[in-house]
């Protein structure tokens, strides 16, 4: 072979073993993208995962919510016949304030 086909193939060589090291690199790169492309599903599901639990959570409180207030719109009609009077309630303030003096003048 002629010294110019030699350089030509010694050149191709070179450039040859530049792009095999250039797919390896890549290949790594695809691998370690694989790998976090993995790593980002798993944590996709697991997210969609509390989602699910958070909705139903959300569901769960906001029926209570609706029947704490169905329910306080009936409870304050349950008992508005055994309501002491503003009268009653001054008399009971009373008869403790006495009460409460008596204990004081006995045992002081």
């Amino acid at each position: 072979m002629t010294p110019k086909i030699e350089t030509q193939i010694a050149q191709l060589r070179t450039i040859f073993h530049q792009f095999k090291a250039i797919i390896e690199q890549e290949r790594k790169t695809v691998e370690q993208l694989n790998f976090q492309l993995d790593d980002a599903k798993k944590e996709v599901e697991r997210l969609t995962l509390t989602h699910q639990s958070f909705q139903k959570e959300i569901t769960r409180l906001t029926a209570l919510a609706e029947a704490n207030n169905e329910q306080q719109s009936i409870d304050p009609n349950l008992f508005s016949g055994h309501s002491r009077n503003e009268a009653e309630i001054d008399a009971l303030v009373k008869e403790i304030d006495f009460c409460i003096a008596q204990l004081k003048n006995n045992n002081g």
